[in-house]
């Protein structure tokens, strides 16, 4: 069943979603916060956008600029209702929603012309182990079964130019493979932030910016974001979050 639902807590964007189909996370809301602008950057690739949230956060955040955002879904379903919530929120000019394969995108979007990859990857790999959804598009946005993670570091190096950057949220427990991976692929990780449900707990979600091209081994590591105090309410750190 397909619903609309408030994308910011001000109800100032709306966001098409399906009961069917997977739905936007939290991780959406902290990617697209993790992602900073210089003043040059203005052209955005979002990989795996689903229906489009980190795009739209993104031109909200940062709604003083001009952005020309490339959206791309693999998934038909999703990619429509990505389509109907830009147009529901009017961002039709600066919001392109592709419904395509990320693999070889760079052939339709253009190369070496980004400043910015963002991405929310499927996170978790495919094999015998893997509990998948019955629901083969639910698994399809949650487990590497169209695409893997160093198929989109492969295709970022493509899109990117040479100071750009691809900003990633993903799982800790595949940060040395990532980390590997990136390097592989001539990227070096230049801001890391470690979040966690509340202090206590394990951290169950990483956000990563990776430089392409870059010979600065430098590495920022941020204060963790703790999402919940120990009443279970929004930490004040989180509330800050544009959401």
């Amino acid at each position: 069943m397909e619903i609309i639902h408030n994308l910011t807590t001000d109800g100032s964007l709306k966001i098409y979603q399906d009961t069917e189909l997977n739905s936007f996370s939290f991780d959406s809301v902290l990617l697209a916060n993790f992602v900073k602008l210089n003043k040059r950057d203005d052209k955005i690739v979002d990989l795996c956008t689903g229906n489009a949230p980190v795009a739209m956060l993104l031109k909200h955040i940062y709604k003083e600029k001009t952005l020309e955002i490339k959206a791309i879904e693999i998934q038909k379903e999703v990619a429509e209702l990505a389509i109907k919530s830009v147009k529901e929120n009017n961002l039709e000019d600066q919001i392109e929603v592709i419904e395509a394969d990320l693999k070889g995108i760079n052939d339709k979007i253009g190369s070496n012309k980004y400043n910015v990859v963002t991405c929310n990857p499927p996170y978790f790999k495919l094999d015998e182990t893997s509990n998948v959804n019955p629901n083969e598009k639910v698994s399809i946005a949650r487990h590497e079964i169209l695409v893997n993670i160093e198929d989109i570091i492969i295709e970022s190096k493509k899109l990117l130019d040479n100071m750009g950057v691809l900003v990633l949220v993903f799982r800790p427990d595949r940060l040395d493979e990532l980390i590997i991976k990136l390097d592989k692929h001539k990227f070096k990780v230049k801001r890391l932030q470690f979040v966690y449900p509340k202090k206590g707990q394990k951290c169950n979600t990483i956000l990563v910016e990776a430089k392409k091209a870059s010979n600065n081994s430098h590495l920022h590591i941020l204060e963790p974001l703790y999402v919940y105090d120990e009443n279970g309410e929004y930490t004040n750190d989180v509330k800050s979050l544009i959401m």
